[in-house]
């Protein structure tokens, strides 16, 4: 285990980089908007919600063309992902205006919904699941992108050496990314 490692230790690493994925269920698409439900999303009875943040929204009238290079690239993506792989009514309109004051913008899907629930994630346990671990390397790909989409962040500069770290307070959930990685 981990805590066993002393100095001077030697420790063999692997590098997978040359293999080319696996088969299995689900999609990177289904895996992204997972991604960003377990990371900065919410999960109702009714509905999933999405929730993307900019100060840059916070003002009053502001609208979603003015939101930020990376949260705009991460709305355009959601959205994309959302046409594509999840069923949605006709009058589906995806990212609502953002809400006053808060700087958060919003996209609700039942159908985003229907697929966390058919992965054992439920309102109040929105979580990775090992049904979402017994999947694609594509849907594990793009729950990590979710992931980290949502609350992930890079520290450092290029001199001193650059890391991106997952702001994430439960172990379980930590154990469970790094098994996906």
């Amino acid at each position: 285990a981990a805590a066993e490692v002393k100095p001077g230790d030697e420790l063999m690493l692997h590098d997978h980089r040359a293999l080319q994925g696996w088969d299995g269920p689900h999609s990177e698409a289904e895996g992204y908007l997972l991604g960003l439900l377990i990371g900065d999303g919410t999960l109702k009875a009714d509905k999933a919600v999405l929730s993307v943040w900019a100060p840059e929204l916070k003002a009053v009238g502001s609208d979603v063309s003015q939101a930020p290079a990376g949260v705009g690239s991460v709305m355009r993506v959601a959205e994309a992902a959302l046409r594509t792989a999840i069923d949605s009514r006709a009058d589906f309109q995806g990212w609502q205006r953002p809400i006053s004051g808060r700087g958060e913008v919003r996209l609700a899907s039942a159908g985003l919904r229907d697929l966390a629930g058919h992965f054992g994630a439920v309102p109040g346990h929105k979580c990775i699941t090992p049904a979402m671990e017994a999947t694609s390397s594509d849907f594990h790909r793009g729950l990590l992108r979710g992931l980290f989409d949502a609350d992930g962040s890079v520290q450092g500069a290029q001199d001193k050496g650059v890391s991106v770290r997952l702001t994430q307070a439960d172990v379980e959930q930590l154990q469970a990314v790094q098994r996906m990685l």
